[in-house]
């Protein structure tokens, strides 16, 4: 299996490989153990020892009818303390702050908020905060990446920035 460790050392400080995710237990026997029980938290740390990066995914899903729901800084840091400190994380912006509109698709009961537009869109202080709750994993993040809509056609506007 390829894994971050195939990578050529004149190339390794400029290129990691990774996924979008880690907790799929259908991975057991290809990148963790077949017959090992896991427990949600297991997996990071198995998976930093074949990759070197990971796109956590699901703080960008943050947009809900209850509300807005950001990155639990302890979470966060528990993350940041499952891999080695050469490892990276790229994390997407949530959609709270990307979306011009909610999903046309909502769940019953909250139809309403289809194709209304999104108060947080572009927020500056809803950034800051998602911002702030990743302060902890600070030394293992890569970059940040805002995907943003455009327009309604489905026309997209990506931005991605490093971290010092």
């Amino acid at each position: 299996m390829l894994s971050g460790n195939d990578i050529p050392a004149e190339l390794a400080s400029h290129l990691r490989l990774g996924t979008c995710s880690w907790k799929y237990d259908s991975w057991k026997g290809l990148v963790y153990e077949p017959n090992r029980r896991y427990r949600p938290d297991d997996y990071l740390s198995d998976y930093a020892r074949h990759f070197t990066t990971v796109e956590v995914d699901q703080w960008f899903w943050s947009l809900f009818p209850a509300g807005v729901r950001l990155p639990d800084p302890q979470t966060v840091k528990r993350y940041a303390d499952s891999v080695p400190e050469s490892f990276r994380f790229t994390v997407k912006a949530p959609n709270a702050i990307t979306l011009t509109h909610p999903y046309a698709k909502q769940a019953r009961g909250s139809e309403h908020l289809a194709n209304e537009p999104n108060p947080h869109f572009l927020s500056v202080d809803l950034l800051n905060r998602f911002l702030e709750a990743l302060v902890s994993a600070r030394k293992t993040l890569s970059q940040h990446r805002c995907q943003a809509e455009s327009d309604k056609t489905g026309g997209r506007l990506a931005y991605s920035r490093g971290v010092p």
